[in-house]
């Protein structure tokens, strides 16, 4: 390697190793009283929070339900808008049908004598024989499906305003006697109702003139927030509750997809 080439490359990792600790310096996390800080800090990393917990919201609820983004985006409209969420179950019964089952496999020695040789002794030769019994099961299969759909709704009169996500699934359920269906026939779920109007208005910052604002965390604003969240965490536990226990496949991988689905991310973490 030539001489001018191998002070380059020293000259090369000196900077990246003094960049690598400058970074590491920069990112390095501390406690809060290891920096020095003002009150006034306090509430900008509340506003600040609250603003990112906000967002966060906001888009978990246009990713679940396209279209609610831009109702919660828009400052102005005659409507208040609520998120409707109804869920309706069927099982019903679909056929009879055989299914075997297989047992344990069992494996014996078998020894076999053979002719007495020229000689006048007898020979003698073993192998294994593999067993199974194969049971056959009657079983009767039922159809249950789930049929769920996601509204935009006016607060005063609940009345429909756009239909937001709708969709069906269906699995098969079995069981040993036609008599005993393995779900109710038909299930109304009670629609489940999410106020856009009180997230959409939420504050996005702490007004420390008001005499309800005692600390950055004790004030109506940061109330208002969490309150809010409250509301929502109930709405989503509830919608994924229905979802998952109704979901077509036990696998694990799909379980783990449809539990994720709803589960909101929030950073207001005071």
């Amino acid at each position: 390697m030539p001489l001018y080439e191998l002070e380059f490359r020293k000259k090369l990792d000196l900077v990246i190793s003094r960049v690598k600790g400058m970074l590491e310096q920069e990112i390095r996390p501390i406690r809060m009283d290891e920096e020095s800080h003002q009150y006034d800090d306090k509430f900008a990393l509340a506003n600040l929070t609250t603003d990112l917990a906000l967002d966060t919201v906001t888009t978990l609820l246009d990713t679940a339900f396209a279209g609610v983004g831009d109702k919660l985006e828009k400052k102005e409209s005659n409507i208040k808008y609520e998120l409707k969420f109804e869920a309706r179950e069927t099982c019903v019964y679909a056929l009879e049908r055989e299914r075997e089952i297989a047992g344990p496999k069992v494996t014996v020695a078998e020894t076999k004598r053979q002719s007495r040789t020229f000689v006048g002794g007898q020979s003698t030769k073993q192998k294994e024989v593999t067993t199974q019994v194969t049971t056959r099961v009657k079983e009767f299969v039922w159809t249950h499906t789930l049929t769920y759909s996601a509204k935009l709704v006016d607060r005063k009169d609940r009345s429909l305003v756009e239909t937001l996500v709708s969709g069906t699934r269906s699995r098969e359920l079995t069981t040993t006697a036609k008599e005993h269906s393995p779900r109710p026939a038909l299930k109304e779920s009670a629609p489940l109702y999410l106020d856009l109007e009180m997230i959409k208005t939420l504050p996005r910052s702490i007004d420390r003139s008001r005499d309800s604002c005692k600390t950055p965390r004790r004030n109506q604003e940061i109330d208002d927030v969490f309150s809010a969240f409250q509301s929502l965490a109930t709405f989503t536990r509830s919608v994924s509750s229905i979802i998952i226990n109704n979901q077509r496949s036990h696998s694990t991988s799909q379980k783990q997809e449809v539990k994720n689905f709803f589960s909101p991310a929030a950073c207001c973490f005071l």
